[in-house]
C-alpha cells in the first residue's frame, strides 16, 4: 500500500499531512507527480492532466445512476493515464462484491476492467494503483488492466465490447494528419480541422455496446465552435445526451489546463437516429465533486449546430421558447457583414510601422487592446497610449479589400476569464477613413461593417451598444464554449427584431431594459 511507505528522510510534518490523505488522494498526487517530472513539452503533447479524486468518483456515481451495474459491467478507459477512471471503478466493483461474494479474490475481477495508455511509465503506473486499489500487491497484475498501446491504432479493439466507456482524453490539434486519419475519422472531422479529442469521441462511441455508457471529460469548445460542427451530428446521430455538467474553475481542478471543460454523458443508441428531441440537464460540478443544475440545453434543428448551454450568470426568462426560434433576426438582418480582422502582426511585422504620420500607402492599424465596450477606438501602439502622437501604420495595397473606408465597430476576438464581457464591441469613427483614407485591424479582432444596402435597419452606435448589453452577451456565451470569440458564431447570434428594439427604446429609458423588452417582443412574450 502507498500509505506508510514514505522515506524517513522527508520532513515529519510532510509524512503526517501525506498520511492524512484518502488512498484515492495519493493515487492522485502520485500521478500528478509523475507528470510533473516530465518535460513540459511531452507533458502537454500527452495531456497528462489527471483527473482529481472527486470529480472521478462523481463521474461513477452518476454512471451508476445510468445504469452501471458493478457486479456485470464491463469498463475500458482508451486513455487511462494514471488510473484516475479505472482505479474509482475498481473500488466500486470491489466494495459491491465484498458485500456479496467476500471470499472472492479481486483479483478476479480484473478482466472486465480495461486500459489503454500510449506512455509506458504511465501504463505502469496505472496497474500499480488499481492493484493498490484492489489491495492484490505482489500479485502478478502486469498485462491483466492495461495495455501500453495508441488507442487511435486501427483493430485494436473490436467495436461495441463495452458496458461503460469513461476517459479524460488527450487535447490538441493535430497538425498535418496523415490522410489516413482524415480518411478514417472523417465522420468527426470539419474543414479538415483535426483535435485528438475529437477522435477520441469518436472512438469511445465505438467501443461501446448499443445502450451502454460514455462518460468523457472535454474541452467545451465542440459546443460551439465551428471546427467540430461533424463531432456535434455524430454524437446527436449515433447516441442521447443525457447530461452534461461544466467543470467550475477549471484551473483548481486541473493540472496546467486552461480551457474550460465538461464532462458529458452519454447513450450509444441501438441504431442512428436522425432526429433528437431531448434537452439534456446541464449542471455546474465544481472541484470537489458537489454540483448544482443550471437548467437544460437546447440543441439547434440542424445536426451539426451549435448547443446552447443555460448561463448561470446571467439568464434572459425564455419561459419555455427555443433560441432556435425562427423569429430572432441576426447581423445581416441588421445590414450588417461580419469579418475576422486583417492583419497578423506576428507574420507580416515588416510592413508595420510606428509613426506620427503616415507613409505613402500605409493605413492605420487598430489593434484589440485599443477596443473598450460602448467607446470610440482610439488610435494607438500597441501597450501604450497617443500621449506622443505616434500610432501604428501598415503597408497595404490600396485596393485591398482588407482596408476599412467607413465607421465598423471593432470587436475583442480573444477574450479572458477576468472581463465582465464575452463581448467587447468598440467603434470606430467614420472620420479615421476619411483622414487616412482608410484602416485595417489585427487578426485578433472581428470587424463589423455596413453592407451595400440602400437603408440600414440599425444605427451602428445603437447596434454597439445591444452587442455589449448584458442580455446579448449572455446569448453569445451560451452557444460559446471558450474564450475566443467566433466569427461564424457572431453571424447566427439571435437579435430582437429591429423594429421591436426602436419601439422599446422609444419607449424606455433604460437601455438593458429596452434590449428584454425587444426581446419578448420579438417572441410574442409581450405585446
Amino acid at each position: 500500500m502507498l500509505r506508510g511507505s514514505f522515506p524517513t528522510s522527508l520532513d515529519a510534518s510532510v509524512v503526517e499531512r501525506l498520511n492524512r490523505l484518502k488512498r484515492e488522494e495519493l493515487q492522485y498526487l502520485v500521478g500528478a507527480l509523475y507528470a510533473l517530472l516530465m518535460p513540459s513539452k511531452r507533458r502537454q503533447r500527452l495531456s497528462a492532466y489527471f483527473t482529481p479524486p472527486a470529480i472521478s468518483n462523481r463521474v461513477v456515481e452518476q454512471l451508476i445512476d445510468f445504469g452501471f451495474n458493478p457486479l456485470s459491467s464491463t469498463i475500458i478507459d482508451p486513455a487511462c493515464g494514471g488510473a484516475a477512471f479505472l482505479a474509482p471503478f475498481a473500488r466500486a466493483i470491489e466494495d459491491t462484491i465484498s458485500k456479496i461474494r467476500p471470499a472472492e479474490n479481486a483479483i478476479n475481477m480484473l478482466h472486465r476492467i480495461v486500459g489503454l495508455e500510449i506512455e509506458p511509465g504511465l501504463a505502469a503506473l496505472s496497474e500499480t494503483l488499481i492493484a493498490d486499489t484492489l489491495n492484490v500487491n505482489g500479485q502478478n497484475v502486469e498485462g491483466k488492466v492495461v495495455q501500453r498501446v495508441n488507442a487511435l491504432r486501427p483493430g485494436l479493439i473490436e467495436d461495441g465490447s463495452f458496458d461503460v466507456v469513461v476517459s479524460n482524453p488527450p487535447y490538441g490539434r493535430v497538425f498535418r494528419a496523415k490522410r489516413t486519419t482524415v480518411d478514417r475519422w472523417s465522420d468527426v472531422i470539419t474543414d479538415g480541422h483535426v483535435n485528438t479529442y475529437a477522435l477520441f469521441v469518436a472512438l469511445s462511441i465505438k467501443l461501446a455496446k448499443p445502450g451502454g455508457l460514455i462518460a468523457l471529460i472535454l474541452p467545451t469548445s465542440f459546443i460551439g465552435g465551428p471546427y467540430f460542427a461533424n463531432l456535434r451530428k455524430y454524437i446527436r446521430k449515433e447516441t442521447d445526451i443525457l447530461r452534461l455538467e461544466l467543470i467550475q474553475r477549471r484551473s483548481e481542478a486541473f493540472l496546467d489546463v486552461i480551457q474550460d471543460t465538461c464532462v458529458m454523458y452519454l447513450r450509444r443508441r441501438a441504431e442512428v437516429a436522425l432526429i433528437d428531441d431531448c434537452q439534456p440537464v446541464v449542471a455546474e460540478l465544481a472541484p470537489d465533486g458537489s454540483f448544482r443544475a443550471l437548467g437544460t440545453m437546447q440543441l439547434s434543428p440542424d445536426l451539426t449546430g451549435v448547443w446552447a448551454l443555460p448561463t448561470p450568470e446571467f439568464e434572459y426568462d425564455w419561459r419555455g421558447t427555443s433560441y432556435f426560434d425562427p423569429r430572432f433576426s441576426n447581423l445581416e438582418d441588421y445590414g450588417y457583414s461580419v469579418k475576422t480582422g486583417f492583419f497578423v502582426w506576428n507574420r507580416n511585422g515588416d510592413k508595420l510601422a510606428s509613426r506620427m504620420k503616415p507613409n505613402l500607402g500605409e493605413v492605420p492599424l487598430i489593434w484589440a487592446e485599443n477596443v473598450r465596450a460602448n467607446e470610440t477606438v482610439e488610435l494607438g501602439e500597441r501597450k501604450s497610449t497617443t500621449a506622443d502622437g505616434r500610432f501604428s501604420f501598415v503597408r497595404v495595397d490600396p485596393e485591398s479589400s482588407a482596408i476599412i473606408r467607413g465607421p465598423s465597430l471593432v470587436v475583442q476576438r480573444t477574450t479572458n476569464r477576468r472581463q465582465a464581457r464575452r463581448l467587447i464591441v468598440g467603434q470606430v469613427d467614420e472620420r479615421v477613413a476619411a483622414i487616412y483614407g482608410g484602416y485595417v485591424t489585427e487578426n485578433h479582432t472581428i470587424v463589423i461593417t455596413r453592407t451595400q444596402r440602400a437603408e440600414n435597419v440599425i444605427a451602428i452606435d445603437i447596434l454597439m451598444r445591444l452587442l455589449n448589453s448584458r442580455t446579448v452577451d449572455s446569448m453569445y456565451r451560451k452557444i460559446s464554449g471558450t474564450v475566443s470569440v467566433s466569427t461564424k458564431l457572431l453571424r447566427v447570434l439571435p437579435l430582437p427584431k429591429a423594429e421591436y428594439l426602436l419601439m422599446a427604446l422609444a419607449e424606455e429609458g433604460d437601455f438593458e431594459k429596452a434590449v428584454t423588452d425587444a426581446y419578448d417582443r420579438t417572441l410574442g412574450l409581450k405585446a
